[in-house]
């Protein structure tokens, strides 16, 4: 099951422990000044602290997390209900999650495929729970100030943005009707030919 803990139980041990030792020690630092100053609270103020720091803070921020992963779980199946992306696995993309490789993000259920060596990885964007954001993980490449600018608004004459670490493109939830899933194959083609032709590598190992 795709759920928020079988997903994450280990990502939200971390999270508690990670936030939690954080909050602890700025409470440290905050009573080392304190001690300095001669004006510590008492020992039932403290012990209130310690837990509100320890234990009440990490519980309050992974449950705002929680609450944000089933929103967007909730505007991802409504998104992915819609024409036409709820006919992306007849262009090759299958189900797959994200964040696999990371403790600071908690995994969510995308679509992805593979085209010419690209991983394309399709999700809510997270600028915008309106549109649908397709990325492409890219290998880093150097460019100065001038080329920067000058790709950026070939990009923007294409919706295409730099990321971190990939190029990606934007598209409305509720976008044009005349848009269908045979034209959003050949958009994405023309995607990939654009950053291939503009020498960007696939990224070799795309973590999603």
């Amino acid at each position: 099951m795709d759920t928020f803990f079988n997903l994450n139980r280990e990502k939200i041990r971390f999270a508690f422990v990670a936030t939690s030792l954080t909050f602890i020690g700025f409470v440290l630092l905050v009573l080392i000044i304190a001690y300095f100053a001669k004006s510590l609270p008492d020992k039932e103020l403290l012990i209130a602290i310690f837990l509100a720091a320890g234990v009440g803070l990490p519980i309050f921020i992974i449950t705002l997390s929680y609450i944000k992963w089933l929103y967007r779980k909730a505007v991802r199946r409504k998104a992915f209900s819609l024409e036409p992306f709820n006919q992306l696995e007849n262009i090759g993309f299958v189900n797959s999650f994200s964040n696999i490789e990371t403790k600071w993000d908690f995994t969510e259920k995308v679509k992805t495929t593979l085209i010419d060596g690209y991983t394309l990885i399709v999700d809510i964007s997270e600028e915008s729970s309106k549109n649908i954001e397709l990325k492409i993980p890219v290998e880093w490449k150097k460019l100065d100030k001038i080329r920067f600018n000058e790709l950026t608004d070939k990009f923007n004459r294409h919706n295409i943005e730099f990321g971190i670490g990939c190029l990606k493109k934007k598209y409305k939830i509720n976008g044009p009707p005349f848009i269908k899933i045979d034209e959003l194959k050949l958009d994405l083609e023309k995607f990939i030919e654009l950053i291939k032709e503009e020498g960007f590598e696939p990224k070799k190992k795309a973590c999603i």
